[in-house]
């Protein structure tokens, strides 16, 4: 017998979505991620030299996919010099 799991955040979001994200009444519930976001800065196209670092978000959103999207658009205004962003949603605060 061979059984095939899929533990991935975005496996459990799609099989209990309806669960999780519909209230009563149909109206769409919103929960908080955590948002971890890799950038890598340039100083000037020319250089060589880059800074490396990551920032935290906290993002409200409607899904795990939503939220990555906005903290890499959140990341992307906040570091407008970025050339590589790399955004990670680790868990569910609320």
């Amino acid at each position: 017998m061979h059984l095939e799991i899929d533990i991935s955040p975005s496996s459990y979001t799609r099989y209990y979505s309806h669960r999780l994200h519909h209230a009563r009444g149909g109206a769409k519930m919103f929960h908080t991620y955590e948002v971890f976001v890799d950038i890598v800065e340039f100083d000037n196209p020319t250089s060589n030299h880059f800074e490396r670092g990551t920032t935290r978000y906290e993002i409200n959103a409607e899904s795990i996919e939503k939220a990555d999207g906005m903290a890499v658009n959140q990341a992307r205004t906040e570091h407008p010099q970025a050339t590589e962003l790399d955004a990670r949603v680790t868990r569910i605060l609320k």
